[in-house]
């Protein structure tokens, strides 16, 4: 419950500090108590469910006791970065940072240096 109650924190200070269209994923952990006693919740799966819907977040709910949907969650956070990606590439996204475009037959402009000269290529 009080690791559920800093969550909002945590994401703000994630989100100032990360790039903008960051995937995150919320993980309630301890899925396994809760198999063996129902009463033993302490977040309730509806609650978790809400807030990742309302901070725009992927939401899943794994044991790392027993490795239960470990696997699947890193599985689907990485799907959902691919995804992004893919996306951004389609719609002339982003660029990466420190990057330069060329086009074929496009030469390295003058004030970007040539790496080659300097490093094998």
């Amino acid at each position: 419950q009080a690791t559920f109650q800093n969550c909002l924190k945590w994401l703000e200070e994630l989100r100032q500090n990360a790039e903008p269209n960051i995937i995150i994923m919320l993980v309630g952990n301890k899925l396994d108590l809760v198999e063996k006693d129902p009463n033993a919740r302490q977040v309730y799966y509806d609650a978790a469910m809400e807030f990742a819907q309302t901070h725009k977040l992927l939401f899943k709910e794994a044991s790392a006791v027993t490795n239960y949907s470990v696997k699947h969650c890193f599985e689907h956070l990485m799907q959902e970065v691919y995804n992004q990606s893919v996306k951004q590439a389609k719609s002339g996204g982003e660029r990466e940072r420190g990057g330069i475009t060329i086009q074929p037959g496009q030469a390295i402009p003058a004030d970007q240096g040539n790496p080659c000269l300097s490093e094998a290529c």
